[in-house]
């Protein structure tokens, strides 16, 4: 709830700033993706906002990465592990997903039917610790799980969000693919999670 609250405040302030005679133009998105910098996972999301010109969207929105486990805390975790385990080898078991609500903006370069864009929006990201460790058939995970990130706690910090991609449109919808680069402000390390992404926006 308090997610939700920080965007729904956070647009509402920007919408208090439009001018009383701009033509505002209302959306839903939807929107699935690839992540990488981390260990390869998914996102999903979707979101609601509203065009105030022929160029700037405002938006808010709400999503989930699958896993933002980065590689290297992978690397350092298999590695603290594997010396305990009884065979030399260790696994790691789950994931370290990232549920997000932010606010942001985009700027339209152009006002054609194919648009490229850029967007920037901050807001708070909420980590889940799935993870566990075995090896040999033993549970390692209490002698493993020690870095700040893989500890079996869960957190919320805030997110950062820069990206850019190529807007299409077609009648009411529009068809945007793009690229994110999304920063979690967690205690060191921070989790830079890259984000190759489809939405579609119904605008009504």
């Amino acid at each position: 709830m308090k997610r939700a609250g920080f965007a729904v405040a956070l647009i509402a302030f920007l919408l208090s700033a439009i001018p009383a005679q701009a033509q505002v133009h209302y959306f839903i998105t939807g929107l699935s993706g690839v992540t990488f910098k981390t260990v390869t996972s998914s996102n999903i999301g979707g979101g609601a906002g509203a065009s105030v010109s022929k160029r700037l969207d405002i938006f808010g929105e709400f999503g989930r990465f699958t896993d933002a486990l980065p590689t290297s805390e992978k690397q350092t975790v298999l590695q603290t592990a594997a010396p305990l385990s009884r065979d030399g080898t260790a696994q790691i078991i789950g994931a370290l997903p990232v549920t997000y609500a932010l606010a942001g903006a985009r700027f339209r370069v152009t006002t054609t039917r194919y648009a490229p864009y850029v967007e920037a929006g901050v807001g708070t990201a909420s980590i889940t610790n799935h993870l566990s460790v075995t090896g040999g058939g033993v549970d390692l995970s209490a002698k493993s799980l020690t870095t700040p990130l893989t500890l079996p706690l869960s957190a919320r910090d805030q997110i950062v969000v820069f990206g850019g991609g190529l807007s299409v449109k077609a009648k009411q919808v529009f068809l945007d693919v793009g690229y994110r680069y999304n920063r979690i402000m967690t205690p060191q390390p921070r989790i830079n999670v890259g984000n190759v992404f489809t939405e579609v926006r119904v605008t009504f």
